[in-house]
């Protein structure tokens, strides 16, 4: 509870009209670092990290923002994995031509269309299906100048992916 209040209150100071992201270089090691400390003792999932090439990319961002983005990613398919015995998430960097993208790929029954909307339209309702977070996401990944789309595999799982 005191994550996602912490994680409101980001939010809504980044709506405020003098706020801006802090930009800077960062190591996608130290993301994923981030997300295994805040998530490491999750019971009956699995989170992997893998970067291609091997060595470590940095992506210019603000590293708050970002971290907020990939932990409500990473939170909502924590959640699509609960009743699932052998759930398993997966955190991919890569580096394609001059960008960098990040996507998180979970095995469990895949995000609905309701829930899709609130990453591509503004007037969308919060409500119980479509929850906050995505709403946040998307700001808060806009306001870093990301792309954010979704790739849902019903049955299959769901793949989220933020380029730059």
């Amino acid at each position: 509870l005191l994550t996602n209040m912490e994680s409101m209150l980001f939010w809504s100071k980044g709506q405020m009209e003098n706020f801006k992201p802090n930009i800077r270089i960062v190591p996608v090691s130290g993301l994923f670092d981030y997300i295994q400390k805040f998530f490491g003792e999750t019971e009956h999932t699995r989170i992997r990290f893998s970067q291609t090439p091997a060595q470590d990319l940095l992506v210019s961002t603000d590293e708050n923002y970002l971290q907020i983005i990939m932990q409500n990613l990473t939170s909502n398919a924590i959640k699509a994995l609960k009743n699932k015995p052998d759930g398993i998430i997966e955190w991919v960097a890569r580096k394609e031509g001059d960008k960098t993208i990040l996507s998180i790929t979970d095995n469990g029954p895949g995000i609905n269309p309701e829930q899709v909307k609130a990453l591509y339209e503004d007037k969308v309702t919060v409500n119980e299906k479509s929850g906050f977070g995505l709403h946040l996401v998307k700001d808060l990944a806009r306001a870093i100048q990301y792309k954010i789309s979704v790739e849902p595999r019903p049955g299959m799982g769901t793949t989220f992916i933020l380029s730059t």
